[in-house]
């Protein structure tokens, strides 16, 4: 029988460049049939997603065979084209959509969950949101920074 600390993950990081600063933390907590993800942004939750992965098999994949110098074939896996569902929260954040559609395959990559589970992602829609600093909302390089210290942090705490 597994105990809680078994099932049980939390992570906590700072976040801190010159634009924006954020404690994250992660928790992950799997029971039988059931994988659920926080992502806090200073201890603040305010979306929820479910994440569906399909079963990927070799029948499914789609194969692009373009006609260049390299002679490469390039493919499509259906884990790409994830689209996480929202629960609770607002639908038109989509960094925030990106952001759990990256989760969702990263999980799908590391095989942490059956395709059978039901994958709750609980994030906060305020990671992409330069309070500090409203002249600059629009900084991608920023927030593919955030983005990326967000999937790292995620990836810390399955392994």
């Amino acid at each position: 029988m597994l105990e809680f600390k078994d099932t049980f993950k939390q992570i906590t990081q700072l976040y801190n460049d010159d634009i924006s600063k954020f404690e994250l933390t992660c928790s992950i907590l799997k029971l039988n049939n059931k994988l659920i993800i926080n992502l806090y942004k200073n201890g603040q939750i305010d979306i929820c997603y479910d994440l569906q992965l399909n079963k990927i098999n070799k029948s499914q994949i789609i194969y692009n065979d373009y006609d260049d110098d390299d002679n490469d074939t390039e493919y499509d896996d259906l884990t790409s084209n994830l689209i996480p569902i929202v629960l609770i929260g607002n639908s038109n954040n989509m960094k925030t959509q990106v952001l759990a559609s990256q989760i969702g395959k990263l999980i799908n990559e590391k095989n942490i969950s059956n395709y059978n589970d039901n994958i709750i992602l609980h994030s906060s829609g305020q990671f992409f949101n330069n309070d500090d600093n409203d002249d600059n909302n629009d900084n991608n390089d920023d927030d593919f920074n955030k983005l990326q210290f967000i999937i790292s942090t995620f990836n810390k705490c399955i392994t």
